[in-house]
């Protein structure tokens, strides 16, 4: 009891730090994961990775998906050099994206959070709202074929067409 109270609290930049290291460390081991499950399906087939990861404990559905994100970025083997500060989160969601590096380059530029990066993918998603001009062509364009239909019933009335 004694030794609790003779120890020194831990700053909280400390605790920050540790926290970070921690995260770091869950990070490459998703990317490990994610590399081991490509290397098994490689040597070993599509079926193997089921049983790997019932071996080492692993569901395989984030086996699956470490191996998905690992992937899309074939060639990188130190995270931190290609990712910089980013987690494996981020990374996960860039790489569902048509142009995952940019996401990554921007996220990395902009410091964002997983939040900012996942609002952003999908503020980009959304279609563009359509400026007055482009309503107004469509709808002169709409106005002709509405015309051209009418010409061709007209038509069909007067040459005695009935369906």
């Amino acid at each position: 009891m004694q030794k609790n109270k003779l120890q020194t609290k831990k700053s909280w930049e400390s605790l920050v730090g540790w926290g970070l290291q921690i995260r770091e460390s869950a990070d490459n081991l998703r990317w490990e994961l994610g590399s081991l499950a490509c290397e098994c399906v490689k040597n070993y087939g599509e079926d193997s990775l089921g049983k790997l990861a019932g071996e080492i404990g692993v569901k395989k559905s984030l086996m699956q998906q470490y191996r998905w994100v690992v992937q899309k970025f074939t060639g990188v083997k130190n995270l931190s050099e290609k990712f910089g500060h980013l987690s494996f989160s981020h990374i996960r969601l860039a790489a569902g994206c048509g142009d995952p590096d940019n996401y990554i380059d921007e996220a990395i530029k902009h410091d964002w959070t997983v939040e900012q990066l996942e609002k952003q993918i999908q503020t980009d998603k959304k279609p563009k709202a359509k400026g007055l001009s482009e309503v107004q062509q469509e709808t002169n364009q709409l106005r002709k074929a509405l015309d051209i239909m009418k010409h061709f019933f007209e038509v069909k009335k007067i040459d005695g067409i009935t369906d």
